[in-house]
């Protein structure tokens, strides 16, 4: 199974003065892939910013994105009627050569390391939670017929949040993402 989609991003951070923000819009592109070798069973990989997603800035600035690579497994299990759960893995693949907070670093080439659990009832209620590299993630859906609603949040740093490296990490805010989807 092969796939994509168009992002528009927007984005609001703390500026630096006090009780201002720096707001950002901008558009993407992704692609991925999906094979099932057996039923209990995915492998995937994914390209996220796949041409360069560019951002502009409230200040003026202008940002481009670097491509990224997702390589992940996940498996199935079904421990009761109407119960689904589903474990999966991942290993996020960077090419920025960015120095700090990346789990492992191979010259130019970084990645980050995320696990995770989702439980349907029903195939209409879904339940979320797991870690994505040093955030503690969580959210929820909810799927009629060929509507689905998610809402997800990130708790950042979470699990490195006094580290020497980034002093001013408490003041992060949470991050929230909502989507709404269409399939067919």
């Amino acid at each position: 199974v092969f796939g994509g989609n168009v992002k528009f991003v927007r984005q609001s951070i703390p500026d630096t003065l006090w009780r201002e923000k720096v707001t950002s819009f901008g558009a993407g592109l992704d692609a991925g892939l999906l094979y099932m070798p057996m039923d209990a069973a995915t492998i995937g990989i994914m390209v996220r910013d796949l041409t360069t997603t560019w951002l502009s800035w409230s200040n003026g600035t202008r940002e481009l994105v670097q491509p990224t690579i997702e390589t992940g497994v996940a498996f199935n299990f079904y421990p009761a009627d109407k119960h689904a759960l589903t474990w999966a893995t991942d290993i996020g693949w960077g090419f920025e050569g960015r120095r700090r907070d990346s789990q492992l670093k191979l010259g130019q080439v970084t990645t980050e390391f995320r696990t995770g659990l989702e439980y349907w009832y029903n195939h209409t209620f879904a339940l979320r939670s797991g870690a994505n590299a040093k955030d503690l993630t969580f959210g929820a859906g909810v799927r009629y017929k060929h509507l689905g609603v998610d809402y997800a949040a990130s708790l950042h740093r979470f699990f490195a949040g006094d580290e020497g490296d980034f002093p001013g990490d408490q003041n992060l805010d949470t991050t929230h993402l909502v989507s709404a989807s269409f399939s067919w």
